[in-house]
């Protein structure tokens, strides 16, 4: 069982064969970077090995929106919604895309949400080389920063698909790798009654609620979100971002 930063880090060193570049930038940033809300997000997450969902230990009455597979030509409709109830979120861009829809990206930060990384391809990453993973991850980190000025410091892998040297990569550029607790599955178009339906039915104080902005076509998507933000809002939930519900 791994448990901690150290362990995925040697973990890491013995089964990842990894080159000279990526074992000395892991070796310094687990010593030095690597912030305490990676090593305890980390621990929890990786304890469960193939386990999906991760959500904040707190009482109140928070969560955390998450979008992923953006920027898309929803992502604007998304935005308005969030802005209508005042509520932040996190977008795990596809680092392809972003060149394509800066003014989004721009839009999604300076309305104060968060960009996390979903690499540049949406590759599945647990059977690429350990150069490739890098690549996914350092080619998004720079599209990111040249369109919207900021760095992620989130990563989710497409599909959940995750293991500890994914891990241990992801943390080695300092990023913390987020789950999530609630999925509609609205990737699959199941109808807008049914996307709201199952958001409601399983959110609860601390979820992380994962939908789509890109991949396809979110049109239901955008429908259902309104009628979520107004139900959760008026059980008292508070929309929070990522970095809140953790802190």
């Amino acid at each position: 069982m791994i448990h901690g930063a150290e362990a995925a880090r040697q973990h890491f060193d013995d089964a990842a064969g990894g080159t000279d570049r990526v074992r000395q930038r892991l070796n310094l940033q687990f010593r030095n970077d690597v912030p305490s809300s990676t090593r305890r997000l980390g621990a929890r997450y990786l304890s469960a090995r193939n386990a999906r969902t991760h959500s904040a230990q707190t009482g109140q009455p928070l969560v955390a929106l998450t979008f992923d597979d953006g920027p898309s030509r929803f992502s604007s409709d998304v935005l308005a919604s969030l802005r209508d109830f005042d509520a932040p979120a996190a977008f795990f861009l596809v680092g392809r895309k972003v060149a394509r829809y800066p003014a989004v990206v721009r839009a999604e930060v300076e309305a104060g949400n968060v960009l996390g990384n979903h690499t540049y391809t949406h590759r599945r990453l647990m059977g690429l080389q350990t150069t490739h993973v890098m690549a996914q991850l350092e080619q998004t980190q720079r599209a990111v920063e040249s369109v919207g000025g900021v760095t992620p410091r989130w990563f989710r892998p497409p599909f959940g698909s995750i293991d500890s040297r994914i891990f241990a990569i992801a943390a080695s550029l300092g990023l913390i790798t987020a789950s999530w607790t609630v999925d509609p599955r609205d990737y699959e178009r199941p109808g807008v009654e049914r996307i709201k339906q199952q958001v409601l039915d399983q959110v609860r104080p601390g979820s992380i609620i994962l939908m789509h902005d890109g991949g396809g076509d979110r049109r239901q998507t955008v429908e259902a979100l309104p009628a979520i933000l107004s139900v959760l809002g008026s059980r008292g939930y508070h929309f929070v971002t990522l970095d809140e519900l953790y802190t």
